[in-house]
């Protein structure tokens, strides 16, 4: 038995280095091909908190780090798909930060968007005052927001985390803006492979929906009356 490896239905549960985070992998009808779900910044450094911006190193590593931990011989043919950044993408995420001065900022800030929110988009969904999505029924592009000072309070990084007091006081009064690709959109966009994907693609993408939120022609509602 290998202990980082867990049975999960037709897959399987990989454990991380880094304590507490898993990748979920299995392979589809024609057992041609792998699917990893995972987090690539949190399976390899432990936090999300700030990402990793080559897709492709990120993609080699994850595969290299699955596969052995997988038990799996990694040939010549995966050496080089790995090294090629040829890996195919079934969903992407890309995310920003908005730093706010202080807890109640944030909390008017959050509470702002969110009445912008419910306007910008008939598709939208929220979780209490903490998180909304745009696009929320979408199978291609999503648009979500939330307090991440919040959510790293519920779910903290381990105490491994290289760090670890740094990126919780980075987080701290901030509120964080993911776009989410699915392979459909991605597809649609030309985009299939992790080395066809670059940075400056998504965040163009994260901000055209931002300013679709709280775009300048839109009137902000005073924070002094939330």
């Amino acid at each position: 038995a290998t202990p980082s490896l867990r049975r999960l239905g037709a897959g399987f549960t990989v454990d991380s280095k880094c304590p507490g985070v898993r990748a979920n992998v299995w392979s589809p009808a024609d057992n041609q091909s792998l699917v990893i779900e995972a987090s690539v910044a949190k399976f390899l450094t432990g936090q999300n908190v700030f990402g990793l911006y080559d897709l492709d190193d990120a993609c080699y590593e994850l595969g290299h780090e699955v596969l052995e931990r997988l038990g799996l011989e990694i040939d010549s043919e995966v050496e080089t798909t790995l090294a090629d950044g040829a890996m195919e993408l079934l969903r992407v995420d890309a995310a920003a930060h908005l730093k706010c001065e202080s807890a109640e900022q944030a909390t008017a800030v959050m509470a702002a968007l969110r009445r912008l929110a419910v306007t910008a988009d008939g598709d939208w969904a929220a979780i209490k005052d903490e998180t909304v999505t745009l696009g929320s029924w979408s199978r291609r592009p999503t648009f979500t927001f939330y307090r991440k000072d919040r959510e790293l309070l519920k779910r903290p990084p381990s105490r491994s985390v290289w760090r670890r007091a740094h990126l919780l006081a980075a987080a701290e009064n901030s509120m964080r803006f993911e776009l989410s690709l699915a392979g459909q959109e991605l597809r649609s966009q030309g985009v299939v492979i992790a080395h066809e994907l670059r940075p400056w693609h998504l965040f163009e993408q994260l901000w055209g929906w931002f300013h679709r939120v709280a775009g300048t022609a839109r009137p902000l509602p005073v924070i002094a009356d939330i």
